[in-house]
């Protein structure tokens, strides 16, 4: 207030002067110099309107994987002699095999394994269709614990290809459906505290050449080290634990597995001895417990069958955990105006580093960086706002010899030409983050690691519902309003901040959820004249709108990113197009975000 005073009082002193000089008041008005009045001003806020729908859900992929465990034990032989197992398993391919969105898989089993991984075709996979027919041969023991060890690994290698195949959003929206199958309990059961009776219990496995087996089968009694105990029932269910726990372990959406028992007693085989099932050691209520127990620690059911024509494994929930997708956010950002203190700095090329700091990054004088086109300075690959925060680190923004294992691909407007997940982020910047390079939104927080990578929350660990800087806002909420996170700025918080309004239109018939939305008060900067020629001239201003889609309740599911942008312009002090400050997005507008080219979907005004 004192320095106001002081600027006021020479004003006031030059007007009592005014007045008391002759003739003061007789000066003469057609001789004063005409003075244009100056340009009428226009704020510089900006307003997006209009529609985003969810996608459509038979349009997303739901994945349902099946597999078959089934017991070709000798005791099959007499069980069931007219291959009822082999016509339902034909029936269980015939209804599903082709399907989109699904796959198969199958182990047969005795005393050792015949597999097939999973295949989205089973009808015509060489493999699968070997291993289908081979269900007519019974004969052997019965390798429990085989069986579900390959399961296992079997299960394991799936998820983890899926995973590392860019595809991990995936698990979370799949359904593994296993159906294992038998007529009788694990035989032989090997106790390493005592002599069982069994013959293959009594041999050390580099033995078994004496009694036929081959020793070297890695499929052959699947996990058996000599002298341990094997086919117990706890080491069974501690399997079927151990495949249970994949769904956490993978995010995966559903787990169920299911037991059925095909009742030796009450069917008689002429073929067969009337005590064949002794000779067999069948002990069915052993049998029907283990396999109850095996269903109640999978999720699944058991089923009981008395008679073999009455087989069928078309009776189990093979519906897919297909759901459909709500608004899960919905965050707008100017990518050329970074929120400060208590204004938006300007940053021209829209990389994260304004341009004041790009002025002042000056490693050569002679080549500064420019702030229109300097995403990566040293042309290494690695972005400029990634390799300043990274110092420490060994990166240089002005060095393409640091690191020293430089990124391969260019930037290109913030996004790497080298981004799996669309995100923003390069594949080595992800790398180098420890986040996943097929994921865009790597811990699920419903905002995408480009973003926090921009406002310096971790997109690794969920810290987006604390508050870094303590201001009582949380890290959420400075993001959704264009604030930061890391300062204490209610000067933008208060006044500068983003205000949405959305309504939701409901449910339409294609199962597309829509919303209306209104964003207002979004800050426009007058930035550098972008270089390229359709760009001619200064104040661009390019607006991002992320959407994240995912079922409806479900958090685990990474969900599904898209983008709409705006392009506008705004000189000061007098330049703004649109005029009116508003531009309108229709739901075509919005794109799945791997398909995004800011050159080529930004809306910019008629």
């Amino acid at each position: 207030m004192r320095l106001a005073s002081r600027l006021l009082r020479p004003v006031a002193l030059l007007g009592a002067l005014a007045s008391s000089l002759p003739f003061a008041a007789c000066s003469r008005a057609d001789l004063q110099p005409a003075v244009p009045p100056p340009p009428p001003g226009v704020d510089n806020l900006l307003e997006v309107d209009g529609r985003v729908c969810t996608e459509i859900p038979d349009d997303v992929v739901f994945p349902l994987k099946i597999l078959l465990i089934m017991d070709t034990s000798g005791s099959m032989q007499c069980t069931d002699d007219s291959m009822y197992r082999v016509m339902a398993a034909q029936e269980l391919v015939d209804r599903f095999g082709g399907r989109a969105g699904v796959e198969m898989g199958i182990i047969r089993f005795n005393e050792s394994i015949d597999a097939a991984d999973f295949t989205p075709n089973p009808l015509g996979d060489t493999q699968f269709l070997g291993v289908l027919n081979r269900l007519t041969n019974a004969d052997g023991p019965t390798s429990y614990q085989g069986a579900l060890a390959y399961a296992y690994n079997m299960l394991l290698d799936d998820m983890v290809d899926v995973a590392s195949g860019g595809f991990s959003s995936e698990l979370p929206r799949s359904k593994y459906v296993i159906i294992f199958f038998s007529d009788g309990q694990p035989d032989p059961q090997c106790s390493a505290s005592m002599v069982d009776p069994a013959l293959f219990c009594e041999y050390a496995r580099t033995d078994w050449d004496l009694i036929g087996l081959d020793p070297d089968d890695a499929n052959l009694w699947f996990s058996y080290e000599d002298g341990d105990d094997y086919n117990q029932p706890y080491q069974i269910l501690d399997i079927v634990r151990d495949i249970m726990s994949l769904q956490e372990q993978f995010g995966v959406g559903d787990i169920r597995l299911h037991s059925a028992f095909l009742h030796p007693t009450t069917y008689t085989n002429p073929v067969c001895p009337p005590n064949w099932d002794q000779l067999f050691y069948i002990d069915v209520p052993a049998a029907r417990q283990l396999l109850t127990d095996m269903a109640t620690i999978g999720n699944g059911t058991f089923t009981d069958y008395y008679m073999a024509p009455s087989i069928t494994f078309l009776n189990y929930d093979y519906t897919t955990i297909e759901r459909p997708f709500e608004l899960a956010s919905f965050i707008a950002s100017n990518r050329n105006a970074i929120p400060s203190l208590d204004h938006f700095a300007v940053d021209s090329d829209g990389d994260g580093v304004s341009d004041d700091d790009e002025f002042a990054y000056d490693p050569d004088p002679a080549s500064p960086p420019d702030p229109r086109v300097s995403v990566d300075f040293d042309g290494d690959g690695y972005g400029d706002l990634f390799e300043l925060r990274n110092t420490d680190r060994g990166f240089d923004p002005a060095d393409m010899a640091l690191p020293t294992t430089p990124c391969a691909a260019a930037y290109r407007m913030g996004l790497g030409a080298n981004d799996d997940d669309a995100d923003g982020l390069l594949n080595c910047e992800e790398a180098a983050m420890g986040t996943e390079v097929s994921l865009f939104d790597t811990d699920r927080d419903r905002i995408d690691d480009g973003l926090e990578a921009l406002f310096e929350t971790d997109p690794v660990l969920i810290d987006v519902d604390g508050d870094i800087d303590g201001d009582g806002i949380l890290n959420r909420e400075e993001i959704l309003f264009h604030s930061d996170p890391w300062k204490i700025d209610p000067g933008v918080y208060e006044s500068l901040r983003y205000w949405y309004e959305t309504t939701e239109l409901g449910r339409f018939p294609d199962g597309r959820t829509c919303y209306d939305f209104k964003i207002r008060n979004i800050t426009l900067v007058t930035t550098l004249a972008r270089p390229n020629p359709p760009l001619d001239g200064a104040g661009y201003n390019d607006v991002y709108l992320y959407v994240t889609e995912a079922p409806n309740g479900d958090s685990l599911d990474y969900g599904s990113a898209k983008l709409g942008c705006v392009r506008v312009r705004y000189v000061a002090p007098a330049f703004k197009n649109p005029p009116g400050g508003v531009m309108e997005l229709l739901e075509t507008d919005f794109v799945d975000a791997a398909d995004f080219d800011p050159d080529v979907n930004c809306v910019e005004p008629e």
